[in-house]
């Protein structure tokens, strides 16, 4: 897996352009993608190249959302609710908006098409979500709870460790609960067929503006782990039990 600049790590240019993302995309972190771009030394370069389309690139992210919405309806019952504390909400609702932000970045990046807009909106991340924890000192069976969710999907051979299945460990006991209900939904058919429509495109519209190489491999990596978290996330809101005033 490629390495990361975690935000608590960055200073001088990465971190002002840190916080630059966190303004631009109404965020309060800084999703994974970023922090590996920042790693290789790509950072500044796709920012600014997506920066100053970020009302255009909000309306598809919206777009994208409400497809994803329909895209879920169908899927298998997980075969249980998993219980979780109020903040789950909060922490799912800020992936929710950072994903499908995301999502529409490496497409943007890609030089896919854009979806025709849609009368979707996105929520507004909350202002304060717990911090994360750090991967190597979760117990045991969390992180191996983590990496059987992130092998289990149809990007799990991206090599790309989920932000958000790490964030959930911060709530003791949450994260073995979801990964005893949600491999087999990941890895169903009906799931995959979600995901594939999701992220297909069509190659006479493609244009994209990275040179092949690393960048290239990185964004293609996070398009597929990206929309498969941006669905696998509604999923999780939908079934996990949830306050609604969790929700914006």
């Amino acid at each position: 897996m490629t390495d990361e600049i975690p935000e608590a790590a960055a200073s001088g240019a990465i971190a002002r352009c840190y916080a630059d993302i966190r303004q631009g995309l109404g965020l309060p972190i800084v999703n994974l993608i970023w922090r590996q771009l920042a790693a290789i030394g790509a950072l500044e370069t796709c920012w600014q190249r997506v920066r100053d389309e970020l009302p255009t690139i909000t309306a598809q992210a919206a777009a994208l959302n409400g497809r994803a919405r329909q895209l879920i309806a169908g899927l298998p019952s997980s075969g249980g609710r998993p219980q979780g504390p109020r903040v789950l909400g909060s922490i799912l609702v800020s992936y929710e908006r950072g994903n499908s932000i995301n999502l529409a970045v490496v497409k943007r990046l890609l030089g896919a098409p854009a979806m025709p807009f849609a009368d979707s909106q996105l929520p507004q991340a909350p202002a304060i979500v717990p911090p994360v924890p750090d991967f190597a000192g979760l117990p045991t069976g969390a992180r191996a709870a983590i990496d059987l969710l992130a092998g289990a999907g149809p990007a799990g051979q991206t090599g790309i460790r989920p932000t958000l299945w790490i964030h959930l460990a911060a709530a003791p006991g949450v994260i073995e609960a979801v990964a005893s209900h949600l491999p087999p939904v990941l890895g169903c058919a009906s799931f995959r067929k979600a995901h594939a429509e999701l992220t297909a495109i069509n190659p006479d519209g493609v244009a994209s503006e990275i040179a092949t190489g690393l960048v290239l491999g990185i964004v293609q990596a996070f398009h597929l782990r990206i929309a498969e978290m941006l669905l696998i996330g509604l999923y999780l809101e939908r079934i996990l039990s949830m306050p609604a005033e969790t929700r914006p």
